[in-house]
């Protein structure tokens, strides 16, 4: 599908900027909040540690240790109103999720300050330590900027605890299964240009089943349908769909609790370092999961789907449902395959 297509389609272009400079429009990053701050090395060089599998762990470097032990204490000792709920320390990046419990004051100069100010204080001890195990000054150790996400209910925050506790596990995983990880662009699969990320080979699994469920269906409907596709996936099947309802998100999960093979058709693209993520992530490293968008290059859609895109991805969902075979994608992930 070219732009013209795309646009036909209902689908809204918006050009996504890869960086760590988006901030939630409106909020006053001065104030009380709960955050979780993620910050990366430039190039992704791992300076804070390795990981190690048994068990798993990430084992800190001099610099990670220093980090831990020195520079996540001054963020509190220079701004008292913070607290560093979590920290986890991965080799090429750091989450931290903080508590701004009142107007954020510098302690030494008493003047207002920002989030912003917080972190880049922070960026740059942590620089600073790096070049005293160095033993000379260079560029600071962190891409530009950073990213956070602003806690919006309890639910939200104690899977941004789950989320960090859970990160080395994560990397763990995608070193054991890269294949499983890989974003394959501009690609051509029943009728579409698209990109995939996933199990490339549930494809070639004969038995395959579009899941659409219409408002008009009764329960009886559902609960009939949904049967025929809880027993696809026993028999090895896949069930194929947006699951955008809230009943085809039943199906889409129950699926997933059996442990059944499920290609699910997103209406946005994958970014560059995109992974699947809760339920999404292990079924993709168990090879029990594909994800396709209907978009060859990556573009990103922030408004609500709309009624034409959800026929577009039912009609998708129906066509590569009847595919018996496809091409053997062996060769196209070794081409376009982009690691992560």
């Amino acid at each position: 599908m070219n732009k013209e297509q795309t646009i036909a389609a209902g689908y809204g272009l918006h050009p996504t900027k890869h960086n760590m400079h988006r901030r939630l429009y409106g909020h006053d990053y001065s104030e009380p909040g709960k955050y979780l701050i993620t910050i990366v090395t430039n190039p992704r060089r791992p300076l804070f540690g390795e990981l190690i599998t048994d068990p798993i762990a990430i084992h800190r470097s001099q610099l990670g240790k220093i980090i831990a032990s020195q520079e996540i204490q001054k963020i509190s000792q220079i701004y008292p109103m913070i607290e560093i709920i979590r920290l986890c320390i991965m080799p090429d990046h750091m989450h931290m999720i903080i508590e701004v419990k009142d107007t954020i004051i510098n302690a030494q100069t008493q003047k207002k300050k920002h989030l912003g100010h917080v972190v880049a204080g922070f960026k740059a001890g942590c620089s600073k330590a790096y070049w005293g195990i160095q033993g000379a000054k260079s560029q600071g150790i962190f891409q530009e900027g950073y990213n956070d996400n602003v806690l919006r209910n309890n639910a939200q925050f104690h899977s941004w605890i789950n989320y960090i506790e859970d990160n080395p596990r994560r990397l763990a995983q995608k070193r054991l299964h890269p294949e499983m990880f890989n974003t394959i662009y501009n690609i051509h699969m029943a009728g579409k240009g698209c990109q995939m990320i996933g199990n490339a080979y549930l494809l070639d699994v004969p038995e395959k089943m579009a899941v659409i469920v219409h408002g008009k269906d009764s329960d009886e409907d559902f609960d009939r349908a949904l049967h025929a596709w809880l027993e696809c996936g026993r028999r090895g099947g896949v069930i194929v769909g947006a699951f955008i309802s809230r009943r085809e998100k039943i199906v889409k999960n129950a699926a997933q609790a059996e442990g059944s093979r499920v290609i699910h058709l997103c209406k946005d693209g994958f970014p560059p370092l995109y992974k699947p993520v809760g339920k999404d992530f292990d079924a993709c490293a168990e090879g029990a999961l594909l994800q396709l968008s209907p978009h060859p290059e990556y573009f990103y859609d922030k408004s609500d789907i709309k009624r034409g895109q959800c026929l577009d991805l039912n009609d998708w969902a129906q066509a590569i449902a009847s595919m018996l075979t496809t091409p053997r994608p062996t060769s196209l992930l070794k081409r376009h395959g982009n690691q992560r």
